[in-house]
């Protein structure tokens, strides 16, 4: 199995580095690399996990991006980390949505 670096980005500068096997699901990646999370834990439907593939590396849209995220959120590669696996090397940052901010998507 493949290993793959995954660079995160928080709120600020910093940069943490993650090793990923090939097929990790981003949602398992964060919560075990100290990323608190509060969504229904990879159903697809709430729409606060949300990461953005920096660099221009997004992978195709899934069918719950398109539910729960803008059409220029998944045109600028925010995507939902519980649907997401990790098939490559490639930089995301973080922006995971509270529970209670009503910043949800429409869809597109």
């Amino acid at each position: 199995m493949s290993e793959y670096e995954v660079t995160v980005r928080g709120g600020g500068k910093e940069e943490k580095r993650i090793q990923a096997p090939s097929g990790a699901l981003f949602l398992q990646l964060l919560k075990g690399n100290g990323y608190p999370l509060v969504c229904c834990n990879g159903k697809g439907g709430c729409g606060r996990c949300r990461i953005r593939f920096v660099d221009g590396d997004a992978p195709r849209p899934a069918p719950s991006d398109k539910n729960a995220l803008t059409a220029r959120d998944l045109e600028e590669g925010v995507r939902l980390a519980c649907v997401h696996r990790v098939e490559r090397s490639c930089r995301i940052r973080v922006e995971f949505v509270p529970p209670g901010e009503k910043d949800i998507g429409e869809g597109g």
